[in-house]
């Protein structure tokens, strides 16, 4: 479950990147011709995406391209082989004794972004009440 949101997030963020640099990119160009009410559209429907974790995708894609597929035909390719020529030769590396250390890097980079936006959360907390009790102090 967290993997897929962390998942759904680290898609939507690279997106974004590429919608916000292809933005930074062309504002010059657009400046001339549009108002700077267009650029706050922009930016409202770019920072709207970042905050709604949620993929949009299209039901009938024009390319639909599937890892598990993917995976399955380097897979058929590795396995077979022209005569006199090897192709992919796959060695498999020793597993460790305990099995139970093993973790994906989905899992490694979801704990990582658990764990970073919670003292995120933390640290903003402490300085809203820190800046609170100034005013309070400042106040009197």
């Amino acid at each position: 479950m967290i993997q897929l949101l962390f998942a759904n997030i680290l898609e939507i963020s690279l997106t974004a990147s590429a919608v916000i640099l292809a933005v930074y990119a062309l504002s010059p160009i657009l400046e001339q011709k549009y108002m700077a009410k267009w650029f706050y559209y922009i930016w409202l429907l770019i920072a709207i995406r970042l905050l709604i974790p949620i993929p949009f995708a299209l039901p009938d894609a024009p390319i639909q391209i599937s890892p598990e597929r993917i995976f399955e035909e380097s897979a058929s390719l590795q396995s077979t082989s022209l005569p006199g020529i090897l192709i992919g030769e796959v060695v498999q590396p020793e597993k460790p004794a305990n099995s139970a250390s093993n973790i994906s890097l989905l899992q490694l980079g979801s704990i990582i972004w658990i764990v970073g936006a919670f003292a995120f959360s933390i640290y903003h907390m402490l300085q809203y009440f820190c800046f609170r009790l100034c005013l309070k102090i400042m106040l009197i």
